[in-house]
């Protein structure tokens, strides 16, 4: 109701003008707008349109290269083959082959010139023979080469020309067809045999120098019983095979990381029952020195060094 009554009321002249302004001002701003969003838009296509131009002409370029490109190489064989073949129906001619016959002549040998080039095969061979043929002929035509001075071919150029048909059809014959490749199989070498020596040092190489206190007892066993029970293996072999067994170099064993002694008691029991196992063994002990190490390591399930250890806690401790 407010709003309905406040615009209801006369505007002043000033806030009538300013409002028609401000009409005024929008208007024409929309309408800048529209232009110049039909200008870029106009500016726009004409842009793509000369894009597209500059395109067609580029292809159209390109298409025309790629036509030079592929006509010239045939120009070009087309004239050499028309040269050479001149020369090599001059030369069937001059070694008696008539008229339509010494024609084939240029007509196989430039044939196996192009085949050979297309195979990419026997390439030297076929060009060397269409030189050559050409090269006989104009000497044989001023008479300075392979005739008798009377303009008669000599009979090893007619030997020559005649045996190119025959040449020309085997190396046709072989670029056509050739050879299978040789299917090579892979060679699988064979392990060589382990000699005696390498089955005893194996188990002793691969042991660790030092491990834990209780490990190392239970590992210590089944490497002193195999390199105890190897040389038995050793001596049941008989002589016949040892003496034709390879000769194999012995592998030198590793350097090993040597595994730190972590510092803490025997894992078997906490430090205290240690001590109080290595009390009670020392009351029991009669003799003025201290009781063997063996008795208390046989009695903690330690080493002999751990046992030492403890003994030396136990006095440090007793004090």
């Amino acid at each position: 109701m407010t709003d309905l009554v406040f615009q209801s009321l006369p505007k002043p002249p000033a806030v009538a003008n300013a409002t028609a302004e401000a009409a005024l001002v929008r208007a024409e701003a929309d309408e800048y707008a529209t232009r110049t969003r039909q200008q870029a838009t106009r500016i726009l296509e004409e842009a793509q349109q000369h894009a597209n131009e500059i395109k067609e002409q580029s292809d159209k370029r390109e298409r025309h290269g790629a036509f030079i490109d592929r006509i010239l190489p045939r120009i070009a064989m087309i004239g050499a083959v028309t040269l050479t073949a001149l020369g090599e129906y001059q030369l069937a001619h001059l070694t008696g082959f008539p008229g339509v016959v010494a024609a084939m002549l240029p007509t196989t040998l430039d044939t196996y010139v192009i085949a050979a080039i297309r195979k990419r095969r026997d390439v030297l061979l076929a060009l060397l023979m269409a030189i050559a043929a050409n090269a006989l002929y104009h000497l044989a035509a001023k008479n300075l080469f392979g005739t008798d001075g009377h303009g008669h071919a000599a009979w090893w150029l007619v030997v020559g020309v005649a045996s190119i048909a025959p040449t020309v059809v085997w190396r046709i014959h072989q670029i056509s067809h050739p050879k299978p490749a040789r299917a090579t199989q892979p060679i699988v070498a064979e392990p060589a045999p382990e000699t005696a020596d390498e089955a005893v040092q194996q188990p002793v190489a691969q042991a660790p120098e030092t491990v834990d206190e209780p490990v190392a007892d239970a590992v210590a066993e089944p490497v002193a019983d195999t390199v105890e029970t190897a040389p038995e293996t050793v001596a049941e072999t008989p002589t016949d095979q040892r003496e034709t067994a390879p000769v194999k170099r012995v592998a030198k064993p590793r350097k090993r990381a040597r595994a730190t002694r972590p510092n803490q008691p025997s894992q078997l029991m906490p430090l205290d029952a240690q001590l109080k196992v290595v009390e009670k063994i020392v009351e029991e002990w009669r003799g003025d020195d201290d009781p063997p190490l063996q008795d208390i390591a046989d009695a903690l399930g330690a080493s002999k060094s751990t046992a030492s250890r403890r003994l030396s806690e136990f006095k440090t401790k007793s004090a």
